[in-house]
């Protein structure tokens, strides 16, 4: 539903922080909710361009649209099962080719469950296509129960701490009237970007948008934070529209 029209009055406009191809998505969902939306990624992904052999294992594991993207560009094979976190990431490797994909809904720990569930530890190993810094070692997490995991680095993470003029003057006009973060990761980059352009005080009157807790945690408390009831963009929209309506 979209926002009431005493708000539509000055739109809220809402900073989103995901690479650019996730941020359109987003943007997109927010624009026909009501919202003026501004796409200042704090992480640029660049994809490694490797050679993926995935002959003798029995399915892939992706935690991330950003790795399904990579694989893809690398060519790799979309015959074996997908195991994956999210439906947006679902949604990539099936646009990727995959034909047999198993959803968790939340996170690593979540996937981590599905694969204990439905996968024999003792039958192949596992491909797990991950980028340069993960949230949860899902390699490790899965050897406790006797599963061979090989990871390959797809794609670097960057850290991006440049503001653009534009973003600049629109916090300090405290124009932007929330921050969309989707990782604890992020999270601290945007708190290194603030104190490095000395808009702390500009910053706290903005509304955080958290996806998950862990999130959350990373921010001081002069913060107004908000966190999605569920680690999901379907939650995270419920949040934000429940924020301005």
């Amino acid at each position: 539903m979209p926002i009431s029209k005493a708000a539509q009055q000055k739109k809220p406009l809402l900073w989103i922080t995901r690479p650019s191809d996730s941020a359109r998505i987003l943007s997109n969902h927010l624009e026909t909710l009501g919202f003026d939306t501004i796409n200042a990624p704090l992480l640029t992904i660049h994809a490694n361009e490797v050679t993926i052999e995935t002959a003798g294992f029995q399915a892939i594991i992706f935690t991330s649209r950003n790795a399904v993207e990579a694989y893809s560009k690398n060519k790799g094979n979309v015959c074996l099962p997908a195991y994956v976190v999210g439906e947006a990431t679902a949604l990539q490797a099936k646009n990727a080719g995959f034909k047999e994909i198993h959803v968790a809904k939340n996170n690593g720990l979540s996937l981590c469950d599905l694969i204990r569930k439905t996968i024999d530890p003792r039958s192949a190993p596992l491909y797990y296509a991950t980028g340069d810094v993960v949230a949860q070692d899902m390699a490790t997490l899965l050897a406790i129960d006797n599963y061979k995991i090989q990871l390959q680095v797809l794609y670097r993470a960057i850290p991006n701490v440049h503001l653009c003029a534009s973003l600049y003057k629109k916090i300090t006009c405290n124009r932007i009237s929330g921050i969309i973060l989707m990782s604890p990761r992020t999270a601290n980059i945007f708190l290194r970007t603030m104190n490095a352009y000395a808009l702390d005080n500009h910053a706290t009157s903005m509304i955080v948008f958290a996806l998950s807790s862990a999130i959350a945690k990373k921010l001081p408390r002069k913060y107004t934070v908000r966190v999605a009831e569920k680690p999901t963009q379907q939650y995270l929209l419920q949040e934000i529209r429940k924020a301005f309506v």
